[in-house]
């Protein structure tokens, strides 16, 4: 029997922390120097749910939104999240989401939509305010978390919404706790490509 997977797209401006959001994700630790090359990378997270298993394959753009509009198509189809992600220390990364969004609407149709603050551990506090009622707004966010990748903080938060969001096409009922320590893996695919 094949286990059900998820496809979760992460997408912000470069230096959000959206690689080390996906090594967390996956291998439960900080990836204090996420390198800088042209890659995607894909990690696979699989999550138990009573007696079933559910897939979540995280992929991130990792360098590509620095060369500009070129990113490659893959990473928008067939995704049934997206994960926004924003800097809290830097709330002008807040306000380009509704580009990504509009990027996004035109492979895409239908997806869950989730906000997310990273690097919680250099601000100190959660933050409130009309940017990030408007940016909910913007990107139908179904959820928004402030998190730090560095610490873990609210990061398994996001894990549980995405296993209560799509628990239906893997879990027929959800317990009170998932168990999210099962052995996961992560690959860089390197993809070429020439920009004229």
């Amino acid at each position: 029997m094949s286990i059900p997977e998820i496809k979760v797209t992460l997408l912000g401006d470069v230096g959000v922390g959206k690689t080390s959001l996906l090594h967390r994700f996956i291998k439960d630790d900080f990836l204090s120097d996420p390198s800088s090359s042209l890659t995607i990378d894909i990690g696979r997270k699989d999550i138990q749910c009573n007696s079933k298993k559910v897939c979540f394959v995280f992929q991130d753009t990792k360098g590509f939104e620095s060369i500009g509009s070129y990113i490659p198509t893959s990473l928008f189809r067939s995704a049934e999240c997206v994960i926004f992600v924003y800097d809290l220390s830097d709330l002008d990364s807040l306000e380009t989401l509704q580009s990504w969004k509009k990027k996004l609407d035109n492979f895409v149709e239908t997806y869950v939509s989730i906000l997310v603050g990273n690097k919680l551990d250099l601000i100190g506090e959660r933050f409130k305010g009309d940017l990030l009622d408007r940016a909910i707004r913007t990107t139908n966010s179904k959820q928004s978390f402030q998190v730090s990748a560095k610490s873990g903080v609210g990061c398994e938060d996001i894990l549980q919404f995405l296993v209560e969001t799509f628990h239906k096409r893997g879990c027929d009922t959800l317990t009170q706790s998932v168990n999210l320590n099962i052995p996961n893996t992560t690959q860089p695919i390197k993809v070429c490509c020439s920009l004229s």
